[in-house]
């Protein structure tokens, strides 16, 4: 965080990430004997015109709440563009990239859920709507796995923020492909050993090429 300032006795609070390319100013707005916080950007990096958006927001959701309006600091919508948002202001990376892609999937079917909703069977279903929007109709093992994970990197933003206070329990994925088995010393004796026997060709040319992969192996 590069810069902050906070008004109306901190019920706004106005700040700047040190990880955006382009300065821009973020609110977290909360209003009094509300639940949680309402986070926007305010899409400027001028000072005053952040304000001004910040304030407005603080004034209409003060009217909501007077008048028995459901908070919208508890639905999702906001949350995720706001994520969005922050992720579209990092350097571009692959990984980054991804998870935009899979948060603008998702907002459709979550934007207008609450955070009192999230829960196991949400996750759930979030996974059943993304297979039924498949040519296919499935997803792979190794694909839900990245989706929870993803979404458990947006949720823990949320509870920094926040949104919520913990993490859901995610559902078990059944299938996903074993990690690779571990290699150990005994493996690698094993491995030098049959290397002695695997060169001993009398093709000259066979023999070049198993000495080279004898001897990348080694530097290994």
């Amino acid at each position: 965080m590069t810069e902050s300032k906070t008004f109306r006795d901190g019920l706004i609070y106005l700040y700047q990430r040190a990880d955006f390319k382009k300065p821009t100013w973020l609110c977290r707005v909360k209003v009094p004997n509300g639940s949680g916080y309402v986070n926007r950007s305010t899409g400027t990096g001028d000072e005053h015109k952040a304000f001004k958006f910040a304030d407005d927001l603080y004034n209409q959701l003060l009217v909501k709440s007077l008048t028995g309006e459901a908070p919208p600091a508890k639905r999702m919508g906001p949350a995720i563009q706001a994520y969005i948002d922050r992720l579209e202001a990092q350097p571009h990376k692959l990984s980054t990239h991804y998870k935009i892609l899979l948060l603008k999937r998702l907002k459709p079917f979550l934007e207008r859920k609450s955070f009192d909703d999230l829960s196991t069977s949400l996750l759930s279903k979030v996974v059943d709507e993304q297979i039924a929007l498949t040519k296919k109709g499935t997803l792979s093992p190794n694909t839900i796995k990245r989706t929870y994970t993803d979404l458990k990197h947006f949720l823990q933003w949320c509870i920094e923020e926040g949104y919520i206070k913990e993490l859901p329990r995610f559902p078990k994925v059944n299938g996903v492909a074993s990690s690779r088995p571990h290699f150990d010393a005994k493996d690698w004796q094993k491995l030098t050993r049959q290397l002695r026997e695997f060169v001993k060709v009398e093709n000259g040319a066979v023999r070049r090429d198993r000495m080279m992969l004898r001897d990348y192996t080694k530097t290994r």
